[in-house]
């Protein structure tokens, strides 16, 4: 701004509209969770009251859970192996690049160490300062 020049305001001052208080009932912003309704305060562990849900919900629930029961039963219903030709049968293998025994019982054995004796901790040598300067 040059010299001489007065600063001049385009609108003339207005008051500000609104409360300088918060509305004590708007829980939008609320910040403090003391303060929050959703919060559940006093022992959790304790069994919660629950609403019973009324008969048509009730029966919602229970049609979709059967029509998912029966997809996933529609879907498991897949054609394994052949049945065997006359004169053989089918059985169990082992498949695994390495073959290993199977038995009823593992085999068990019994190993035992022992650690090092552990010596005590040399004294640790007293604190000196690093040297900061140059000696005379």
């Amino acid at each position: 701004m040059a010299q001489g020049q007065v600063q001049q305001f385009a609108s003339a001052p207005q008051a500000v509209s609104g409360s300088r208080f918060r509305n004590p009932d708007d829980t939008s912003k609320l910040n403090n969770m003391m303060h929050d309704k959703r919060v559940v305060r006093g022992n959790t562990h304790a069994s919660m009251v629950q609403s019973q849900p009324d008969a048509g919900e009730v029966r919602k629930q229970r049609e979709a859970q059967r029509r998912r029961l029966m997809r996933a039963n529609q879907t498991k219903k897949r054609g394994g192996t052949p049945e065997p030709v006359a004169g053989r049968k089918h059985m169990d293998i082992q498949t695994d690049s390495y073959l290993e025994e199977l038995t009823e019982r593992t085999v068990e054995f019994e190993a035992e160490t022992q650690t090092d004796f552990l010596l005590d901790r040399p004294p640790s040598p007293l604190f000196m300062p690093a040297k900061i300067g140059v000696d005379i």
